[in-house]
């Protein structure tokens, strides 16, 4: 290379080659892939592990989580031997409207009827999220990098939010936030309370009069999930008996429950839910 030349491919004169330092951006890539497929796939990367699973999860998320380390040895180190350029452009084109899906908006349609009448079975909304990705798999440890901001989080907001379940399958629950974290809540007389104050009060259209058990009471839960447990004494005792009569909301968590009182599984029934589960709250419905 001739004096006052330099090297487009290198960061400086002296030969630092800049190749390796798009490996990291590959790997995540990859990582951030197979999230993203096994999630639309209908499953929870948290869970997804050998002998805990299908098949069907490990095989997409592995192949999804190698296909950066591979685009990247055949696009940057072996450019000579074979040109991906057209898988390289959507690739690069399908994680960023991944992003977009994980990160600002996702459409939901709604199964069941504990919504009734604000939603009904088979109606379809919008949520906005406003959160890092979900970056789980393969490792399935409860510290995963993410965000999740408790803005738009109020009394009376519409969320959705994944319950996990035994198994590997990601539910997807729809229900509106009745109390926040520190909120003090009781009932009486078949009224709910919140802060003093009848739930009424705090969103319009709230049922008039709310039953401490839904039809379809949920079982004791004899092992809560670790995100539960971190929430304290009071947290784990609601997601193995259900809330109380009164109570106080504890911090990092929200109180939850469907429109049709007399027919939804929710906080009266699995206790608190962590903030790290919400997905986003309510947009606009189609």
């Amino acid at each position: 290379m001739g004096r006052g030349k330099v090297d487009r491919g290198r960061l400086w004169p002296q030969g630092f080659s800049v190749k390796p330092f798009l490996l990291p951006i590959y790997l995540y890539s990859g990582w951030f892939l197979a999230n993203e497929l096994l999630i639309l796939s209908g499953f929870e990367p948290s869970r997804v592990r050998p002998g805990g699973c299908d098949a069907l999860a490990l095989l997409l998320g592995w192949a999804a989580l190698l296909s950066g380390p591979s685009l990247y040895y055949f696009q940057i180190l072996r450019p000579d031997k074979l040109q991906w350029k057209r898988t390289h452009r959507l690739m690069v084109l399908s994680i960023l409207a991944l992003h977009c899906r994980a990160m600002v908006a996702e459409r939901i349609q709604i199964s069941g009827h504990s919504m009734e009448p604000y939603l009904s079975e088979g109606s379809a909304f919008w949520i906005v999220k406003g959160k890092a990705p979900e970056l789980d798999f393969p490792f399935s440890f409860d510290t995963t990098f993410r965000w999740k901001t408790t803005s738009g989080l109020d009394r009376g907001v519409v969320v959705a939010f994944h319950y996990p379940e035994t198994g590997c399958r990601r539910t997807i629950w729809i229900k509106r936030v009745i109390a926040v974290a520190g909120d003090t809540y009781r009932w009486s007389d078949g009224v709910f309370y919140v802060n003093g104050k009848p739930e009424s009060q705090h969103w319009k259209d709230a049922p008039k009069t709310t039953p401490l058990h839904a039809q379809e009471y949920q079982p004791p839960i004899f092992q809560p999930p670790a995100t539960v447990q971190a929430l304290g004494t009071e947290a784990i005792y609601a997601a193995m008996n259900g809330i109380g009569t009164a109570g106080t909301v504890p911090d990092g968590a929200i109180l939850v429950m469907g429109d049709n009182r007399s027919q939804s599984r929710d906080s009266r029934a699995i206790g608190f839910v962590p903030v790290v589960w919400v997905i986003g709250s309510y947009w606009f419905k189609e």
